[in-house]
């Protein structure tokens, strides 16, 4: 039983040291001081000067977001060149730089057999299927900026989300979503699920952002 015991131990042992060198490499630590001189003036009692001096810690943690993508034939982006643009294009988004809803419009659809396609947009609610998160499912013709355009209707709801899944079937784009409001709670009050389901109904019909919103 001790040999058991002890097996035990040196397994979690070995398993928060694995966990505690990928976690603990995103902080970042730094400190920060400085001094600070006062003095009051126009007094009719005399006042010494006052000199301060602070000292504090700052913690920095990194989050990043991986992303598996491919180009629009389901190839990797392989090429030195278009790996390049590529990361030009996440560092501008990221910046803001520029306005990728006016880019993303104006580019079309490297498939243009996906047009033939009539898939009517469902927005799937499930608030039940997870004990945490209201759970979203969109259904909708794939093309083009679609993504962009359901991230712009969540933004504009005002929800958090915490997973996404996103997944395309032939010419069908599946996304589903892990949300909450704003305080970390699920998403409650059936006028508001409504009007969530609205604006991703009308984004993935491809109703122009402000429209969606």
């Amino acid at each position: 039983m001790k040999k058991l015991v002890l097996i035990l131990i040196c397994f979690v042992l070995v398993s928060a040291k694995g966990f505690s060198q990928s976690f603990f490499k995103r902080f970042e630590f730094g400190l920060k001081a400085g001094a600070n001189y006062s003095n009051f003036t126009n007094a009719n009692f005399p006042t010494d000067p006052l000199v301060g001096f602070h000292a504090g810690a700052t913690v920095a943690f990194k989050i990043t977001d991986n992303f598996l993508v491919q180009d629009p034939f389901g190839r990797a982006f392989d090429d030195p060149d278009r790996l390049i643009r590529l990361r030009i294009s996440f560092e501008d988004a990221l910046a803001n730089r520029n306005r990728l809803t006016d880019r993303l419009a104006s580019k079309q659809s490297a498939r243009m057999r996906s047009d033939a396609f009539d898939i009517e947009p469902v927005v799937l609610i499930d608030s039940r299927a997870s004990n945490r998160y209201t759970v979203i499912e969109v259904n909708a013709r794939d093309r083009p900026a679609l993504l962009n355009a359901l991230a712009h209707a969540l933004f504009q709801s005002k929800v958090t989300i915490h997973s996404a899944h996103i997944a395309t079937y032939g010419e069908r784009a599946v996304d589903t979503f892990y949300l909450t409001d704003l305080t970390g709670d699920k998403i409650a009050g059936a006028a508001r699920l409504k009007a969530l389901e609205r604006r991703l109904l009308a984004a993935a019909a491809g109703a122009p952002l402000s429209e969606a919103a």
